[in-house]
């Protein structure tokens, strides 16, 4: 297969190791690729020379939903019975993702906790339980709908000036809603593409990267519906984008990951490519 026919290629974070094959991973892998895209279920492991072997070949990358956020890394310390058990090594699979998208301009998306990990991740946080923080004196109850995930439960908003608006061609949409948590204080890099009738964000997107969005509803239990359709599809063509023109870029970094005591470990990128001096 010639590299313009080739599919790009999506790491999907596993939702809850190790039993990564579950019906809601099988979903996001499906919608991935019905939209014409390679999914590859990522390992979550302590070994970063695995990623080191593995980022490369990843044309984009998919956040997933799942158990809560650990509040220590957005500086939460309250003690909410509502937090669920957090999964520190998918966590930091996650932070890791999230450098590197950042570093070098990987399309992303973030579903549900995957859009809450964005936010966190460039310095936003979280109300712990939406039905019983009233933060914004808004009635956020009900957001875990009862009704089947494949039909919406409520409206959102999308701003019109946004890349979300643009995508979906619309600036209204009913989306479904499956979360007790939701963006509390929104990080500064990012800008909301979305809220729900009550002023709750509902998506988020970097206004500086060519695609990196997140959005709290569940696309991939709404694919039979064309403006879900669209979100999956124009993701895919930014990681085709990738595939063709950018990889070269990032096809000999290290990866260098130090745990120094901190909310999150240190992580940055050395390019092993030697350079070639001029001796003109």
């Amino acid at each position: 297969m010639s590299e313009s026919k080739r599919k790009p290629v999506v790491g999907i974070v596993p939702t809850k190791p190790p039993k990564p094959y579950d019906d809601g991973v099988n979903r996001y892998a499906l919608a991935i690729r019905s939209a014409g895209a390679q999914p590859y279920l990522l390992p979550v492991t302590d070994d970063v020379g695995a990623y080191e072997t593995i980022f490369p070949h990843m044309d984009g990358f998919l956040l997933t939903g799942g158990k809560d956020i650990d509040p220590v890394r957005y500086g939460d310390t309250e003690d909410d019975p509502s937090v669920t058990d957090h999964l520190p090594g998918r966590e930091e699979l996650e932070h890791l993702i999230l450098c590197y998208s950042d570093e070098f301009d990987v399309p992303l998306m973030g579903i549900c906790r995957g859009m809450q990990m964005l936010n966190i991740f460039y310095g936003g946080s979280l109300h712990l339980d939406l039905a019983t923080q009233t933060k914004l004196q808004a009635n956020f109850a009900n957001h875990f709908q009862t009704t089947p995930f494949s039909e919406p439960s409520h409206h959102v908003s999308l701003d019109p000036q946004g890349r979300l608006a643009r995508i979906l061609q619309t600036q209204d949409a009913q989306v479904n809603s499956m979360h007790h948590q939701g963006i509390f204080k929104l990080a500064p890099e990012l800008k909301a593409a979305a809220y729900d009738d009550q002023g709750l964000i509902e998506a988020i997107e970097h206004p500086g990267k060519p695609f990196t969005i997140g959005v709290q509803w569940h696309p991939e239990f709404l694919g039979t519906r064309s403006s879900m359709n669209l979100l999956f599809e124009r993701f895919v063509d930014a990681c085709q984008e990738e595939s063709l023109h950018k990889k070269e870029k990032r096809a000999n970094i290290a990866i260098d990951r130090v745990h120094t005591g901190f909310v999150w470990p240190q992580v940055s990128f050395i390019d092993r490519q030697p350079k070639i001096k001029d001796l003109s």
